[in-house]
């Protein structure tokens, strides 16, 4: 609420005295609640593409931003074939396991990241945008690689938010909505390192064991200790791939006593060990 001067008047004796007349106007608050996708970027680069870059498969956990400065250069997914061109930014959601084709040797523009709920549940796939006008400049700007680096960063986040918002509704999945299996599932983010139980679980959840577990199955399609270790997984990925840590450190990281359990566990739901994943990872940074 506030006070405004809305006309003029004169006071009675004082005619060439303009006065403000004041109107007492309400004014209605409105609350609103907004759940902002929080952005983690992990890699902010760009290079001549290689020539290794073509007929090359990999996925990883992780968002990829592309942008190249000259056509010459596509992304494959299921047979649908992605030009990369100056005038789209195309952004890859996690573990699309996707090729590569490269007649020329164009400028490429790379964003590695990763975006919280309830667009960390992105189906695999390929998408893009038009890009033009100053998205057009900041992509150009960053693929040269001469920005410092907090205008580059702040320019990063928005070439993410932009093509973010051009995704389709359907390349997103149904988030679970029942709070009780949010709470469950920031614990599991928290204790990567210690993993807790279906009863430790449940108890977060404030139900029965028994009740947790049909509520949890309904709201996300698996079990609870299967997302779990998915979770501890992936985290063991971005060790793997942007950190040098020893093996067997990063098998502590992602709650498992001993390697050799964390590497067979590793492959099973990868389909690659995390030795030749690490290989894979740093011998094309650019995927």
């Amino acid at each position: 609420m506030y006070w405004t001067s809305n006309s003029l008047r004169r006071r009675p004796g004082r005619l060439n005295e303009p006065q403000h007349r004041f109107v007492y106007i309400r004014t209605i608050a409105m609350e609103a609640t907004y759940n902002s996708p929080s952005v983690r970027i992990l890699t902010i680069n760009a290079m001549n593409l290689p020539e290794e870059w073509e007929n090359y498969s990999f996925s990883a956990p992780y968002w990829r931003l592309y942008w190249n400065a000259a056509p010459g250069a596509e992304v494959v997914w299921k047979s649908n074939r992605t030009p990369l061109r100056p005038d789209r930014l195309v952004i890859i959601p996690p573990d699309t396991a996707f090729t590569a084709k490269c007649a020329h040797r164009p400028r490429h523009l790379y964003i590695h990241f990763l975006v919280g709920s309830p667009l960390d549940a992105a189906l695999p796939g390929v998408y893009h945008r038009p890009v033009r006008g100053d998205l057009r400049q900041m992509a150009a700007a960053l693929a040269s690689g001469e920005v410092e680096q907090r205008s580059s960063t702040l320019m990063a986040l928005s070439l993410i938010h932009a093509t973010l918002c051009a995704l389709p509704p359907e390349a997103i999945r149904p988030t679970p909505s029942d709070p009780r299996i949010h709470r469950v599932l920031k614990a599991m983010d928290a204790h990567l390192q210690q993993p807790l139980s279906n009863i430790q679980l449940a108890e977060i959840a404030q139900m029965s064991v028994n009740s947790f577990l049909r509520l949890f199955r309904e709201q996300t399609g698996s079990s609870p200790q299967a997302v779990y270790l998915r979770k501890r997984i992936d985290h063991s990925c971005m060790q793997l791939h942007f950190t040098d840590m020893k093996m067997e450190q990063v098998a502590q990281m992602a709650g498992f006593c001993d390697r050799y359990h964390f590497s067979r566990t590793f492959k099973r739901l990868r389909g690659i060990g995390p030795a030749a994943f690490r290989r894979q990872s740093s011998y094309l940074a650019g995927m």
